[in-house]
C-alpha cells in the first residue's frame, strides 16, 4: 500500500475517507508477519548477528509518517469506533504500540517515489538505499525519537470522527446538499430534482430498515411528495449559500425576505399585495 498520497485539495468529507485508506495500508503491513522472518534469522545466526539479536530483544520499531492511524494505534483500548478498533487490535499483535515512532516525509523512504525529479538516478539514491540517516547514529536516532515522541502534529478532525467518545460543545456541521449532488452536472432542474428525490428515497428506507419499519417506498416513479421534498430541499441549499454573503443582511432588509412554514425564504415585497396564491407569490 502507497504510504503517501500526492497533493490534493481534500474536504473534510473525503478528510475521513483518506484516513481509513492510510490505516488500511498499515493493517495490510502488518498483516505480512514480517516479525516471523526476524525469529527465523535470530534462530538460523543468532551467533553471528548481533545487531538482529539486539533488534529481537529490544523489540522492533516502525517509522510512519501517517500522524492519525499512528495516534489511533498508540491510543487507549476502545477509544475509537468498531471499524477502527479492529484493525488496531490486528496491527498491536505485530508490533506494540510503543514500538511506532512518527517520521517526516522526507526522512521517509517510501516517500522518495513521489518526489522523484527530472533526475531519476539521484531521486532514489541516498535515503532510499540507505535508509534514513539518523538511524545510523545513536545520537541523531536519540534527538529525532525525542523530537516526535507525541506523533507528529494530529489531526483533531480525523481523531474525533472515529472517536466512540461523545465529544460535547462541538457544534454539528451541516451536510451541504450540493456537495454530495453536485448540480454542475445536471443539464436541467427537473433531473437534479429527480435524481435528489431517488437519492432522498434511497436514505429514507435505509433509515426504516435500521428502524425495521416497514412502510418502504418501493415504486419506480419519484412520487409527488417525494419531488416536492426534493425540490425544497434544493431551495433551502441554495438560499443557504447566499445567507452565508457578507451583504445577507442588507438584502434581507432591502427585499423584506421572510422565512414561511417549511424554512424557505420568500419575497414580501409588493407580492403581499398581489392577487397572487402564497405559493405563486
Amino acid at each position: 500500500a502507497p504510504h503517501s498520497f500526492p497533493a490534493l485539495s481534500i474536504d473534510n468529507q473525503h478528510l475521513e475517507v483518506v484516513h481509513t485508506v492510510k490505516l488500511l495500508g498499515v493493517y495490510l503491513s502488518a498483516d505480512l508477519k514480517w516479525t516471523t522472518h526476524i525469529d527465523h534469522i535470530c534462530s538460523k545466526a543468532s551467533k553471528r548477528l548481533f545487531a538482529i539479536r539486539i533488534l529481537k530483544r529490544n523489540g522492533v520499531e516502525v517509522w510512519d509518517l501517517r500522524n492519525v492511524a499512528l495516534a489511533w494505534i498508540r491510543g487507549k483500548e476502545k477509544s475509537w469506533k468498531l471499524w477502527v478498533e479492529n484493525r488496531v487490535v490486528e496491527i498491536r499483535k505485530v508490533v506494540d504500540r510503543a514500538g511506532w515512532r512518527y517520521v517526516k516525509s522526507g526522512l521517509n523512504p517510501a516517500d522518495v517515489p513521489t518526489r522523484i525529479s527530472s533526475n531519476i538516478c539521484e531521486s532514489f539514491t541516498g535515503c532510499w538505499f540507505e535508509g534514513p540517516s539518523f538511524l545510523l547514529s545513536l545520537k541523531d536516532y536519540a534527538e529525532v525519537e525525542v523530537e516526535y515522541s507525541g506523533g507528529g502534529e494530529i489531526s483533531q478532525a480525523g481523531m474525533a470522527d472515529f472517536s466512540n467518545q461523545t465529544h460535547k460543545g462541538q457544534d454539528n456541521q451541516k451536510c451541504s446538499l450540493s456537495s454530495v449532488i453536485n448540480s454542475d452536472r445536471f443539464s436541467s432542474l427537473k433531473k437534479l430534482i429527480l435524481v435528489t428525490g431517488y437519492v432522498l428515497r434511497f436514505v429514507n428506507n435505509l433509515q426504516k430498515r435500521v428502524k425495521r419499519e416497514t412502510n418502504l417506498i418501493t415504486e419506480d416513479m419519484i412520487t409527488v411528495t417525494e419531488y416536492n421534498e426534493a425540490l425544497i430541499m434544493r431551495i433551502k441549499d441554495e438560499q443557504f449559500q447566499l445567507k452565508q454573503q457578507d451583504n445577507y443582511s442588507k438584502l434581507e432588509a432591502s427585499l423584506h425576505l421572510f422565512e414561511d412554514k417549511d424554512g424557505v425564504l420568500r419575497l414580501r415585497g409588493r407580492f403581499a399585495n398581489a392577487s397572487l396564491q402564497y405559493e405563486e407569490q
